[in-house]
Order: structure tokens, then sequence, then C-alpha cells
């Protein structure tokens, strides 16, 4: 379904070229990463698709992986600023953000007087030996610190002889760009998104102009942002709360986010009450969630809808305005 609309909206003629949006995809199980072309459509989306002028998809796939020989892709340091890398360290305790950030914007300024390229590698190593030297930083600190930097799922920063996931790639109007991380763990897959989002967000946030569009979708976001346990509820309570003031500062921006789940239910309550428009296709989920979204009158209609049919929940409009619920169909999906 979220193939089949991205195709429309990166295609439709209806819209300017430069005013399409840049859609992409943070892709859990590979299911982005191929999008058949028109001609090898079914026949009635084809002729549908033809019809209306709906195009070839112009796509870009970008693989991550932790292991170096499955990924042709890497993050880059250049492109985060000291405090997106409060919310790309799953290892930081709560009372060292301070110092942490410090630190950071400490070991950047250094690397930039010495004219030396910011890479993981050496913010590390600088951050480590500033902590040495800082009277401010207790032990405890600085082990923390050390653990939080030296962690495998770090490694994805910088990688030599891989393709740098920059902003300059992804924001292409009318682009589909697929962040293929099937072969990350979910540690890795927490600091990925997180790294997208934040770029996109500084995008937007010092860009003059409201084009392109930008729209995010992350796939399986149960397990990006899954509800808190004892041993994860800083680093949870961390990149949920970030993630909330991305998505409330996006919408006046032209920057979108899809919160894409397949169990709803186990995403983080402050991640889970964002979007303001909620579709549910035909789900397995639990009677309550459904109640709790769309009512109890949805249950089983939402849990014998037929493929194509959805079931809309949506309340962006002013306060005064009802909420609307109605089913949509999606003809011939394919």
């Amino acid at each position: 379904m979220l193939r089949y609309l991205s195709r429309l909206l990166t295609t439709c003629p209806s819209l300017p070229e430069k005013k399409r949006p840049s859609i992409i995809f943070f892709d859990a199980d590979s299911q982005f990463t191929k999008f058949s072309k028109v001609e090898e459509l079914p026949e009635k989306t084809r002729n549908l698709f033809l019809k209306h002028g709906i195009g070839e998809v112009n796509l870009q796939v970008f693989k991550l992986a932790d292991d170096p020989v499955l990924g042709n892709a890497t993050l880059s340091s250049a492109a985060m600023t000291p405090e997106d890398f409060v919310y790309l360290c799953p290892g930081l305790p709560a009372g060292t953000e301070s110092n942490f950030l410090r630190l950071m914007k400490d070991a950047y300024e250094t690397l930039r007087l010495k004219n030396l390229p910011l890479t993981f590698p050496l913010i590390r190593k600088t951050v480590m030996e500033k902590a040495e030297q800082d009277n401010l930083v207790f032990g405890v600190q600085r082990k923390s610190i050390g653990n939080a930097l030296y962690a495998p799922e770090m490694d994805i920063f910088d990688q030599n002889g891989k393709t740098e996931i920059t902003i300059e790639k992804i924001r292409k109007p009318g682009t589909i760009s697929v962040l293929d991380v099937e072969n990350s763990s979910q540690a890795s897959r927490r600091i990925e998104s997180m790294y997208l989002a934040q770029m996109l967000h500084s995008f937007k946030q010092n860009s003059i102009n409201r084009y392109p569009s930008i729209i995010l979708g992350l796939d399986e976001a149960e397990k990006i942002f899954p509800k808190a346990t004892q041993r994860d509820k800083v680093y949870t309570a961390r990149i949920a709360d970030r993630i909330r003031y991305i998505v409330e500062f996006g919408r006046k921006r032209n920057f979108g986010v899809w919160i894409v789940s397949h169990l709803p239910s186990e995403i983080d309550p402050v991640v889970a009450k964002l979007p303001r428009t909620k579709i549910a296709f035909q789900t397995d989920e639990s009677e309550k969630w459904i109640k709790s979204v769309f009512g109890s009158e949805f249950v089983r209609p939402i849990q014998s809808q037929e493929s194509g049919v959805a079931t809309l929940r949506s309340s962006i409009a002013k306060n005064n305005q009802k909420v609307i619920k109605t089913q949509i169909r999606f003809p011939y999906v394919y």
C-alpha cells in the first residue's frame, strides 16, 4: 500500500516536479527496495496509472548493516551536530548529558581549528582525551561516556569506501530514497532512524524554502520506539521526546513522518499519540487498541477489511471541527 501511495505522490503529473515530495523510507525488511515498472503491473493497475499519467519511480537504495560486507552506505558525523549525538548514544546515562554535550562541542571545535576531518573515530578520540583532563567529569561519567562512544553500533559512522548518507543525496523532489536496514540490529536501527530524522529536521529548520516537501516513513516503529523497559527507559524517553519535537516542528515546514507498524499497541505512548491521521489496514491487533483509536463500532470492520481498503481517523483541522472517521479504498492495489 505504501509503495502504491509513494508512487502516486512522487510521479503525479498534476504536481510540478519541484513540488513533488521527497520520500525517505527507513525499511526494516527490504520491502521498498524494488518497484515494478508500470508495464509489469496487473492490467487494471497499469491502465489506471496510464490513464492518470502515473509514471516510473525514481528510486535509490542505501544498505546499512552491522556487518560492513553487507552494506554499501554509512552515516556521516559531519551531518550531525554535537547536540544530535546526545540522541544517538543509547548507552549515555541520565545525568551525563550536559558533560557529554560540552565535551562534544569542544571536540568539534578542536578538530575545526586543527583543520581535521569530522569523522567519528577522531571525534571519539578527542572527546576521551578531553574527558581525561576535565576535572568536572567524574570517573564514573568518564567511563559511561567511553562506553557510549565505543559501543559496537556506533561503528556505522564514517566507514571507508561507503556512500555517505547526506541531505544532498536524499532531499531530491520526486525521488524515493530507501535505507535498507534489514541487516542492522535493533540497537543500530534506533541510531540510524534518529540520524535520519535529525538530519531532515536540521535541513527543514535551516531552509527558507517550503519545498521540497519531505516525508519520512519509519517502518516497524514498535522496534525503534518500543514501550520502555527498566533497562532502556532513559534512552527510550530521550528519543521519544526528540521525535515528538521533530514531528510537531515539521508540521509547519512541509516535513511529515509516517509511523508504520504492525503492532501499534507496542509503540511508546508518547510516539503513538503523535499522528493526527491514523490509517488502519486489516490487522490482528487487539480489540482494545482498535477501540481506543477508532471506537468499538470499528473493531469488526477493521479486522475483516479486504486488501486495498483501510479505515482512517483524522483530526488535522481546527479545534472546533469534529474528528473524521471513514473508510477509504485504494483501487487496484498491487
